[in-house]
């Protein structure tokens, strides 16, 4: 009876980490989920506050182009479009100039 008895406690105890450790990963999540739902809603008004920048600096911009002609030049008689067209030479990994070293 005492082994029956013993063996019951046992598995309510275990039973109890269980629920316990589950609770445990329960408000870990919830706490992730709050703070990553914050930023999210950061992010979103910075957002906000930097598309609406963008839009005064247009409009500030269109004002100045049409006040003087200098600044209203497109990017063609700028000299902008041959700097578009340059390939892009991005430099090599470490391991692939070892392996030239060793290998090649």
């Amino acid at each position: 009876m005492s082994t029956n008895k013993l063996g019951q406690k046992l598995f309510s105890f275990i039973l109890w980490i269980f629920f316990v450790s589950l609770l445990i990963s329960l408000f870990k999540q919830i706490a992730v989920y709050r703070r990553v739902d914050r930023r999210l809603l950061d992010e979103q008004r910075q957002l906000e506050v930097l598309e609406e920048r963008n839009r005064q600096l247009k409009e500030r911009l269109k004002e100045i182009s049409r006040s003087e002609p200098a600044f209203s030049k497109t990017e063609e008689t700028l000299g902008l479009e041959s700097v578009k067209n340059q390939p892009i030479f991005l430099p090599k990994k470490n391991y692939k100039k070892w392996i030239e070293l060793f290998f090649y």
